[in-house]
């Protein structure tokens, strides 16, 4: 079900679009209303809890001091589609964007 940032109440879990990619998060903080105009409520940034797998890999780079390529790590974050062991607590910014709601906790 698609629903609106000031719907979303703590413990709910959302998908949310990420460039190509959908981000699987957990509500943490409900959202605070920052300020209105013409009748429009704008919303800070939402505190939300994801799991991001950090992942090393050796990657060749060109030195231009030394005119040689050398090995070099190189650390990616990547993003794992499951509500489970979140690891990372995030803020983001959730205006104008569409929120699936996957699951509701029930306070």
């Amino acid at each position: 079900m698609i629903v609106k940032v000031e719907d979303l109440k703590i413990g709910d879990k959302i998908l949310v679009p990420g460039g190509s990619k959908l981000r699987t998060l957990i509500v943490v903080k409900e959202p605070v209303v920052s300020g209105s105009y013409n009748g429009h409520n704008y919303y800070k940034s939402v505190r939300c809890t994801e799991y991001i797998d950090k992942e090393t890999r050796q990657r060749t780079k060109y030195d231009y001091g030394t005119k040689s390529y050398k090995t070099v790590d190189v650390e990616y974050k990547i993003r794992k589609k499951t509500f489970d062991n979140h690891n990372t607590r995030i803020s983001i910014d959730l205006s104008y964007k569409d929120i699936w709601l996957v699951e509701r906790e029930n306070n």
